[in-house]
């Protein structure tokens, strides 16, 4: 028995040898390719050389197709602030959708007056930036009027349209200057009862997703920031 084992070996080598021999030019150069070639002629099995072939090519196909969305998946930027000192940083940061709208937000305040801010900000290779903007303001009611004042006096640079005062559709009363447009929300909501204003820019959020403006969202807030049956910015001329 261990001669004829001894005999088909001798009789399978040869046999191995001239068939990578015989691969097309550049094919034997792949050693786990050969070796997988040997690995079915030692079984006895049969090698299928187009089926081969169509196996490496739908692999050098896919391969930079993965590579490019795992590209996509890791290549973002992101910025997460939580200290009214960092304001400017936020003002510098590119796509932003509908940059204007950021004049609802103080132009000045002081940080003892500001009781709660956060910014998240995140842009992946293609598309505009996720952001959740919020931030709420203790005033004096000197500080309150003025500010008001200077919420209804905000209009767009393109359209000359103003703030839309809305007493319906949100939690407090609000000076609204952007509302479902393209995903993006922008507004200011005013407690004159305790001389607060809370500021939120929104764009493209789950609302599930965020951490601080859920609880002052209009109604309706549905999907990335769609607003069910309502769409307008005063910022931009959407025709």
């Amino acid at each position: 028995m261990k001669k004829l084992f001894a005999s088909v070996a001798v009789f399978r080598a040869p046999e191995e040898s001239a068939f990578v021999a015989r691969l097309p030019c550049g094919t034997h150069e792949k050693t786990s390719f050969s070796r997988s070639v040997a690995a079915k002629l030692r079984s006895g099995g049969h090698c299928d050389l187009k089926k081969d072939d169509a196996m490496k090519k739908l692999l050098c196909f896919i391969m930079p197709v993965v590579m490019l969305f795992c590209l996509c998946g890791c290549y973002t930027e992101k910025a997460e602030y939580t200290d009214y000192n960092d304001v400017q940083k936020i003002n510098d940061l590119p796509e932003i959708r509908f940059r204007e709208a950021l004049v609802i937000f103080p132009q000045s305040a002081e940080k003892d007056d500001v009781t709660d801010f956060y910014f998240s900000w995140e842009l992946g290779i293609i598309g505009c930036a996720d952001v959740e903007y919020y931030m709420s303001v203790k005033y004096s009611e000197e500080d309150y009027e003025k500010e008001i004042k200077r919420l209804s006096g905000i209009k767009g640079d393109d359209t000359g349209k103003g703030l839309v005062y809305d007493e319906d559709s949100f939690p407090l009363p609000a000076y609204v200057g952007v509302l479902g447009s393209y995903s993006t929300n922008a507004y200011a909501l005013t407690d004159s009862e305790n001389y607060i204003i809370h500021y939120v820019y929104l764009c493209v959020k789950q609302k599930e997703d965020l951490k601080y403006a859920g609880s002052y969202l209009p109604e309706g807030y549905s999907e990335s920031g769609d607003i069910k049956g309502q769409s307008y910015n005063v910022f931009f001329n959407e025709q």
